[in-house]
């Protein structure tokens, strides 16, 4: 039996395999959801304890005058702060909604978990639906995907606004690199015997 990650930490820890996470291309119905005019940053997750993280984004993101379509899914480890309350909701998005929310907006946030590196499903999609990204996940700039126009970077290093990082122009990758992140790289790294 094989055991693999997407996380490099973990694959060091624990001797697991390395692979890439996977995500699959949007079809057309999908893309007929694309639009110019939607909220400025997009979110939607759990709570976990990121309450007091996600009130300085809030903070940072609203000071620069943009818009957001936040969704903080109260759990129970959520202690409501009022900087956030108009964003805690109780209702998990199904996830076609949820990709229409992420296809109406100009950029996604993604919080990870205290200790991961790896690439996560939100980066994908962003990657994948055309978006831009904004992640505390720092080693994402150790990644094949990772373009400064695309991807910024909450770790107090960034040079520019989050609004000058929006009106960057997104940079568009190669077929060839989507590829290997496509479900079919990760079946024919699994059972390289297919066709």
């Amino acid at each position: 039996m094989r055991v693999a990650t997407f996380d490099p930490g973990d694959a060091r820890q624990y001797g697991f395999g390395l692979l890439n996470q996977v995500y699959r291309r949007p079809g057309p119905e999908l893309e007929a959801l694309r639009s110019e005019t939607g909220p400025d940053v997009f979110f939607v997750g759990l709570d976990k304890r990121r309450s007091q993280k996600l009130l300085e984004i809030v903070t940072l993101l609203e000071g620069e005058g943009l818009s957001l379509d936040f969704n903080i899914i109260r759990d129970r480890h959520t202690e409501e702060l009022r900087g956030l309350r108009p964003y805690y909701t109780d209702r998990l998005l199904p996830y076609r909604e949820y990709c229409a929310h992420a296809m109406r907006s100009r950029c996604m946030l993604e919080i990870v978990q205290r200790g991961q590196s790896g690439m996560t499903m939100r980066t994908l999609e962003a990657l994948f639906f055309g978006k831009k990204l904004i992640t505390t996940n720092e080693s994402v700039r150790l990644s094949p995907i990772y373009h400064p126009d695309n991807i910024y970077v909450l770790d107090g290093t960034e040079s520019r606004s989050v609004r000058q990082f929006l009106d960057a122009p997104f940079h568009q990758f190669p077929d060839e690199l989507l590829d290997r992140y496509e479900i079919r790289a990760w079946l024919h790294e699994l059972y390289p015997e297919m066709p």
